[in-house]
């Protein structure tokens, strides 16, 4: 295996990990399409640092926050309250 051929290997997935949509594999000379994959916030679950004070629907159509509470410090998806 070259090492092109490696590191166009290691891009497609990393792609695909990260939900870029469809990419082109030109080193490989083959195509690869990755369907970008939507995903939703679930009241209550936890939420990475760096998500802090965004907003998510949840499958409900919900917008939800990542976010603290008055009583619970750590970041979670809360409900946004109007």
């Amino acid at each position: 295996m070259t090492l092109r051929r490696l590191f166009s290997g290691v891009f497609v997935a990393a792609t695909a990990l990260l939900g870029i949509g469809s990419i082109q594999a030109s080193a490989v000379g083959a195509t690869a399409s990755v369907q970008s994959a939507v995903s939703y916030a679930k009241p209550g679950a936890f939420c990475a640092s760096y998500l802090a004070g965004q907003k998510q629907q949840s499958v409900g159509g919900v917008t939800l926050t990542c976010t603290t509470s008055n009583t619970d410090s750590r970041l979670r998806w809360r409900e946004v309250v109007k």
